[in-house]
């Protein structure tokens, strides 16, 4: 249908003149947004020629980044002119959608249950070996570095490297160097760029020259902040070769038992293999195992240059940031919550498929609205006033 022809028929249905502007005595009710809370015609164009600046018919006689109001005058995107502008649970207030407080209703923004994330990164010396001229031990550092700064305050992250730098050769301390917990990038970034130095104890070239995956996997099996049940856990194990012979025997069952059990409490293993070194056959069963099997060959993530491990671990922490919030006094009912995405009203679904649903005090996002909010998105909740009792 041609723009001229679909604000003809706009305009029968509207009631204009000859010249295309809606009548000076045509009135709406409060459901279309002409009249406000007085009775006061809001919404309609003047008798003269055609739409005047500012006035609109739909969204496409407005520039870009404003829309059509309720009332027909051109209003930035985020704002609105009379409450039909604003989504479910909301009113305009000053040009801006919000909750009413004379009520007692409210509109706040939700604290995301972050997750945990614990690293487990191979420091054994092979990572001194070099990829288009810089060794992998650089690249890991900075692709590590790069992702915490990307997500910081969305994580609760911890570090741990292998091989320890304690005695016996093939054993890891009890503790992390960087225990899990809030707040704890800037930590990460501090042990890991003094490690770039040679003298530093966590050089790749420290010592000893093992990979011992197996109690490095252990260790974080041990870490207490992976048992926390009211929020989602999770390793990032990277490494750049396989189990040393010299570390029992280079066998991966004790590997295999430790992810198991990591998983059994709720705790899922992601793989990331760094150069071509790495017994793609045990990564895979890792990943298999810690429940982060992905659909392509190979089932963990294989880097074989810094662009990949950069993409690894972006897909990782991507996958993991919370779509998860904890809000308080909820009302009982649900109708009378509102959730809003960038500004738009996001469908309620109890088949938690694509929406949001409500499970005691935790509000999770589903499908494409918590692929939006991974992407920045923002999300606002409103719960509406109590239902007037006659």
């Amino acid at each position: 249908m041609s723009t001229n022809l679909h604000r003809w028929l706009l305009c029968v249905l509207m009631g204009c003149t000859a010249t295309g502007a809606p009548g000076p005595t045509e009135r709406r009710d409060a459901g279309g947004g002409g009249l406000d809370s007085g009775g006061t015609d809001v919404g309609t164009p003047g008798p003269e020629a055609g739409l005047t600046e500012g006035r609109c018919l739909d969204d496409s006689d407005c520039e870009s980044g404003a829309f059509c109001s309720s009332v027909r005058t051109c209003v930035a995107m985020g704002g609105c002119a009379v409450d039909a502008d604003c989504g479910e649970g909301r009113e305009c207030v000053e040009g801006a959608c919000e909750i009413g407080s004379e009520c007692g209703g409210r509109t706040f923004r939700p604290e995301p249950i972050l997750p945990n994330l614990a690293i487990v990164l191979d420091r054994s010396c092979s990572m001194r070996q070099t990829v288009g001229g810089v060794s992998k031990w650089e690249i890991a550092i900075e692709a590590l570095n790069a992702l915490t700064m990307r997500h910081e305050g969305q994580i609760r992250w911890g570090l741990t490297l292998f091989p320890d730098v304690v005695d016996p050769r093939c054993e890891q301390d009890a503790a992390f160097p960087v225990p899990i917990g809030d707040a704890r990038e800037a930590a990460i970034r501090a042990l890991l760029t003094a490690a770039l130095d040679r003298d530093d104890p966590y050089h790749c070239e420290a010592g000893p020259c093992v990979t011992n995956i197996d109690t490095a996997v252990e260790q974080a099996a041990s870490e207490p902040a992976l048992t926390d049940s009211t929020r989602p856990s999770y390793v990032l194990l990277v490494s750049d070769g396989k189990q040393s012979s010299s570390c029992n025997g280079g066998s991966d069952a004790r590997t295999e038992v430790a992810i198991e059990r990591l998983r059994a409490g709720g705790v899922r293993t992601f793989v990331v293999g760094f150069g071509g070194e790495v017994d793609r056959g045990s990564l895979s069963t890792f990943a298999t195992l810690g429940g982060t099997a992905r659909a392509e060959e190979p089932v963990y993530f294989q880097a074989d240059d810094a662009e990949a491990l950069v993409g690894a671990f972006e897909d990782v922490a991507a996958s993991i940031v919370s779509c998860e919030f904890a809000i308080d006094d909820v009302p009982a009912e649900l109708e009378r919550v509102s959730v809003f995405l960038d500004g738009a009203l996001v469908a309620r679904d109890e088949a938690r498929a694509d929406g949001w649903a409500v499970d005691g005090t935790t509000l999770t996002l589903f499908g494409s609205p918590c692929e939006t909010l991974r992407e920045g998105g923002e999300l606002e909740v409103v719960f509406a006033c109590e239902p007037s009792v006659d």
